[in-house]
């Protein structure tokens, strides 16, 4: 059978940095359906990878709360500890993945065409998308340890490498690694044509 994420959610009215911790208040309305195609990536995939704790707020939503009426504070630190939790998964931590499915809140809506599964709470949609990914075999870490933004959704199993560009550096890096190992080619002595011609004088 066939399932759907929906995600609802309450449009933000403002979410800025106070003294060092990010401040959202909600419009004060019933969660809204939220098409997820509006966003260029996946929040698992941008959380994954993010240094701008603020922006990924404003952009996806609150992700770690502590609710007081229509407003919430949000400390970096708290997404930050999310996103650890997701790496170790990421990464393939046997411990973390089964913890990812602990506590998962979403309602279910059966219709003729399938489920819907109905999600309001940004962390399980994480969760779930993340999950969807790794058992689908997407959830990669790019080859080039040297990359920054390593954790990847792979198009092919197969796929080692988070773009073509890393696969271009890593390619170049052998080549020059396998040059420095070979032994190099011993120089051929050149003859000046005097040697033969007192030779034959004698």
């Amino acid at each position: 059978m066939m399932g759907t994420i929906r995600h609802y959610r309450k449009p933000l009215e403002s979410v800025e940095m106070q003294n060092g911790v990010i401040r959202i208040k909600e419009v004060p309305v019933v969660p809204e359906l939220f098409d997820l195609r509006r966003w260029a990536a996946p929040p698992h995939l941008t959380l994954v990878h993010t240094k701008e704790f603020l922006a990924f707020t404003r952009r996806y939503g609150v992700l770690s709360t502590r609710p007081s009426g229509e407003i919430y504070f949000v400390r970096p630190d708290d997404v930050r500890r999310f996103q650890g939790y997701l790496r170790q998964a990421w990464e393939g931590n046997e411990n973390v993945l089964e913890q990812m499915l602990v506590d998962v809140r979403a309602s279910l809506r059966v219709l003729p065409t399938g489920l819907e599964i109905i999600i309001e709470d940004l962390w399980t949609l994480v969760r779930l998308m993340f999950l969807h990914d790794h058992f689908s075999g997407r959830t990669k870490i790019c080859a080039n340890r040297d990359c920054e933004t390593r954790y990847f959704l792979a198009v092919r199993k197969s796929q080692k490498f988070c773009s073509p560009r890393c696969t271009v550096l890593i390619n170049v890096r052998r080549f020059r690694e396998r040059e420095a190992k070979e032994p190099a080619p011993k120089k051929k002595q050149k003859h000046t044509g005097r040697k033969h011609a007192k030779a034959k004088k004698a």
